[in-house]
């Protein structure tokens, strides 16, 4: 699907509800379709609506009095209807301004359904669709996600930052020195347990939330199990300032970088759950680069 929600209203509720709760998903990784930044100067309006609701995992429709007084709206939400089946929901109603009572004059079908309020502010209305979206994205991608919390999603774009670094850009070529790329990796595990991200000498430059804080447990064991990798990557360093076979160096050597592989493609799969820009796979960078930012 190109586009993760399509967002069905009426365009009197543009302007309070529709923009910034756009701007809220989008802000969280989300892909949306709406009218607005979609339809251009010429476009077929029915051509394209149909292929944003043909290409959407989900339509969030904002059910408020203006939406059931008009016709272009509910032929919309008839299409997202047509979508369903039992093993698929597609509608995500929002209420705005109104009730379930309300909502039950025009179709009991539609109350019946689970649905958030803009009463409750629309921040938990943008969340209470992430909850749906995300672990509906991670299962595509083969990332076992429990449940989505925003506090997660800051965490691990925060966690970007640590990985995001020199040590991370390029293959272990035999010309590096290995104890200042050992230091750096030896910080960035020092970064996931205590929050604290340092430069080379030990001053501070940021703090985020160390992995402990993670809420779903299945990110927070596949954060352990990078936490591990780290380890070991700092271990087979050691291992090879203490060898001098020439073939067992480079067996190490090979050992580090797929650690390293390893490590940004778990990462790259949340943060593409996320909506968070990916990192090139350190052994895929061409670009040979010093271990410390200058």
């Amino acid at each position: 699907m190109k586009w993760d929600v399509f967002i069905s209203h009426a365009s009197e509720d543009k302007e309070a509800v529709v923009r910034p709760l756009s701007n809220l998903l989008v802000s969280s990784g989300l892909r949306v379709w709406l009218d607005e930044n979609e339809l251009k100067l010429g476009d077929s309006l029915r051509a394209k609506i149909d292929q944003g609701l043909a290409e959407s995992h989900y339509g969030v429709v904002i059910l408020s009095r203006a939406f059931f007084e008009k016709d272009w709206p509910q032929r919309e939400l008839n299409a997202l209807a047509a979508l369903e089946d039992p093993q698929r929901k597609v509608i995500l109603p929002v209420w705005h301004g109104i009730d379930k009572q309300v909502v039950a004059r025009y179709s009991p079908l539609l109350a019946d359904k689970l649905a958030v309020s803009t009463d409750r502010g629309l921040v938990q209305v943008a969340t209470a669709i992430l909850k749906v979206v995300i672990p509906l994205r991670a299962e595509g991608l083969g990332l076992v996600l429990g449940n989505f919390y925003p506090e997660d999603r800051k965490l691990f774009e925060d966690m970007k930052i640590v990985f995001n670094r020199p040590a991370f850009r390029g293959t272990f070529l035999w010309q590096t020195d290995p104890n200042p790329f050992k230091r750096a990796i030896d910080l960035t595990l020092k970064a996931l347990n205590t929050g604290v991200l340092t430069d080379r000498q030990g001053a501070e430059l940021r703090r985020i939330e160390p992995i402990t804080q993670i809420k779903d447990e299945k990110l927070h064991a596949t954060m352990q199990e990078i936490a591990t990798r780290l380890k070991r990557t700092s271990n087979l360093i050691t291992r090879l300032q203490e060898k001098d076979d020439m073939a067992q160096r480079a067996d190490i050597r090979r050992e580090i970088d797929e650690e390293r592989d390893e490590m940004i493609m778990m990462l790259n799969r949340i943060w593409e759950c996320f909506g968070i820009p990916k990192l090139p796979i350190p052994t895929e960078v061409e670009d040979s680069t010093n271990v410390w930012e200058e």
